[in-house]
């Protein structure tokens, strides 16, 4: 009698299905020649700064925020160095820092119809004998009818991917230019 092969059957992975990034609620900020959406649970602060106008989006905690710097229509007697400018803005973040480090993935992006330059760093922050880690990126471009415009964000999260994912992330992708002055 010959023996016949019982079928087994061949156990299978069952694949993880991904939990969906939660919706998060927006509402749009238009001033200053560009807009962008942000969560709505977010607070602004539009306020000049000097020759720029400089707008901040903090999260409900301080957490987490988003600044824009403006400066309005180019003119003679504003003179850029987008790399001088960027470079100070790093420098005067990353004073109160220790452990400073370059983070930066790529040099230049592409958003709102611009090449930007970009840096990103990532450090310590102590204060109250606390010691968390900091990250911050920038931006930086000249836009030939509205002048030069830095985004800086900030985050202390306890985990900055999820920060950069539903926070930032859209909100970079969202900025677009318009020709909306100042209001």
């Amino acid at each position: 009698m010959q023996h016949q092969p019982v079928p087994t059957s061949t156990p299978t992975k069952s694949i993880p299905t991904p939990t969906p990034t939660p919706e998060v609620p927006q509402q749009i900020y238009t001033n200053h020649n560009f807009s962008l959406s942000y969560p709505k649970a977010w607070t602004v602060k539009d306020k000049k700064e000097g020759r720029f106008n400089m707008i901040t989006i903090t999260a409900p905690g301080d957490s987490d925020d988003v600044t824009i710097f403006a400066s309005g229509p180019l003119s003679s007697d504003l003179q850029v160095n987008l790399k001088v400018g960027m470079d100070n803005q790093i420098k005067s973040v990353s004073e109160p820092l220790t452990n400073v480090e370059d983070t930066t993935t790529s040099p230049t992006t592409t958003f709102g119809g611009l090449t930007w330059q970009q840096k990103s760093i990532r450090g310590d922050y102590t204060a109250d004998n606390d010691t968390y880690p900091v990250y911050y990126t920038l931006w930086g471009a000249v836009h030939p009818q509205y002048g030069v415009f830095y985004i800086m964000t900030y985050s202390s999260a306890d985990n900055q991917s999820i920060s950069e994912e539903q926070y930032f992330q859209p909100m970079i992708q969202s900025f677009h230019f318009t020709n909306q002055p100042a209001v």
